[in-house]
């Protein structure tokens, strides 16, 4: 087990503690357990292959985005973020570094160390967008 990078540099930046270590769970695993939901704004919003509603996105550049996020309860959101190569995935929490959109589900996480590495399945879903594993 380990720390986000991400979440470390987050913390030191802005004075914030309590970062626990790591738990990975699968992006499926995210959705089942934690309901992410949509954005009421339906251009922030994924789909999946049918057509089917997935979840939504909020960007904190959005005023309306930024509003609602603020009104939400901490551990219900949530950072999607990219750490230079190191970690590409979704951690609980928000987090300012790295970030590229937060996500609230409708149950809060209970601890801020889990991530949800959205390439654990991605050989299954998405084999042209994984590298081999050597």
């Amino acid at each position: 087990m380990s720390k986000n990078i991400a979440k470390v540099l987050d913390a030191y930046l802005f004075d914030k503690d309590n970062v626990e270590e790591s738990t990975t769970i699968s992006l499926e695993e995210w959705i089942r357990k934690y309901k992410p939901i949509k954005n009421i704004d339906e251009s922030s919003n994924y789909y999946n292959a049918d057509g089917q509603l997935r979840y939504g996105w909020f960007d904190y550049d959005s005023r309306d985005d930024r509003d609602y996020l603020k009104s939400v309860s901490e551990n219900k959101v949530w950072t999607e973020i990219h750490s230079s190569g190191s970690f590409e995935g979704i951690v609980a929490g928000a987090v300012a570094f790295d970030r590229l959109e937060y996500y609230i589900t409708e149950i809060p996480w209970e601890n801020n160390g889990i991530e949800v590495d959205y390439h654990i399945e991605c050989k299954e879903e998405y084999p042209d967008c994984c590298q081999e594993e050597e």
